[in-house]
């Protein structure tokens, strides 16, 4: 059986761009989410609320017909996939999340609804 080799590099936006680097801050009652989507359009991107987890979806396809130099049609399709999920905690509607995307950046701003109990560290015992 004859194995066949790809080469990898094409396909460095995709590895790139799966990662969603993301930072998370607090501030002013907020929390303010930069998640990292490059070489994405904003049509491209997805933000959904389910049971208390926030999942980010970006999918792009591209389709190009050439003619080569005998004639023959040729048709690519790529299709580039990424996504990441959040847990968020409960309490949340897609109405407390406010979304902007712009050069690659999607910036998604929410409140802290955490409760003081929630913030008291809980020791787990390790046996």
């Amino acid at each position: 059986m004859k194995r066949e080799h790809h080469n990898w590099n094409d396909w460095d936006i995709f590895h790139e761009s799966n990662n969603m680097k993301t930072d998370i801050v607090e501030k002013d009652g907020n929390f303010i989410m930069k998640v990292e989507i490059p070489g994405f359009e904003k049509d491209e991107i997805k933000a959904e609320l389910v049971n208390d987890y926030l999942y980010i979806k970006a999918n792009k396809k591209k389709q190009e017909q050439k003619t080569d130099t005998h004639g023959t049609m040729i048709h690519q399709e790529r299709s580039n996939h990424c996504s990441r999920r959040y847990y968020v905690g409960e309490g949340y509607d897609e109405d407390d999340f406010k979304a902007h995307f712009e050069n690659g950046m999607l910036t998604i701003i929410f409140p802290d609804k955490r409760t003081e109990d929630q913030e008291k560290p809980r020791e787990i015992q390790i046996d």
